[in-house]
């Protein structure tokens, strides 16, 4: 189980939301108004982004590399996964990581940014904290990054949090 952003529920408590009572959510998936099936991948943003790219760039995380056989792969060759070339993949990471892509905040709002990329021959699932659409809410906590060999659930390599 994800950890629950728990500095976000006991801010909510404090200013008088209650985090117990769930409140339907919008989904972190787009839908086109003009396709007749739902989009399916989730929508890139720039906070994962960056930690995809410092994933691959930064010495901090050199020895990470080495463990995942991803010391050769390279920025440039990011591709976030999309509906039109990716469903198959997207629709198997939708179901192994639904749980954050689901969980709210304890606001009703998502509590999860998911971001799903191919470099080379890997596939790269990206986890942060969702801030908080109410500007007095703090929310802290951990982010992932989880390595796969290909789309399928037993295709995972490594998963780091941090």
């Amino acid at each position: 189980m994800l950890l629950k952003p728990l500095l976000t529920i006991l801010l909510s408590s404090f200013l008088g939301h209650d985090p117990l009572v769930q409140k339907p959510i919008s989904s972190p998936l787009s839908y086109e108004s003009n396709a007749l099936a739902p989009v399916v991948c989730p929508i890139e943003n720039d906070k994962n982004r960056s930690i995809m790219e410092n994933f691959l760039t930064k010495s901090s995380w050199s020895t990470e590399r080495v463990e995942t056989f991803t010391s050769h792969l390279s920025v440039s060759q990011i591709t976030v996964l999309n509906d039109l070339n990716h469903a198959s993949a997207c629709n198997s990471f939708n179901h192994i990581y639904e749980e954050a892509l689901t969980e709210d905040n304890g606001l009703g709002e998502p509590a999860y940014n998911v971001t799903y990329y191919k470099v080379d021959n890997f596939y790269f699932v990206v986890i942060s904290l969702r801030k908080s659409d109410d500007p007095e809410v703090i929310t802290m906590g951990l982010s992932f990054i989880y390595i796969y060999s290909g789309y399928q659930k037993e295709n995972l390599i490594k998963g780091y949090a941090f």
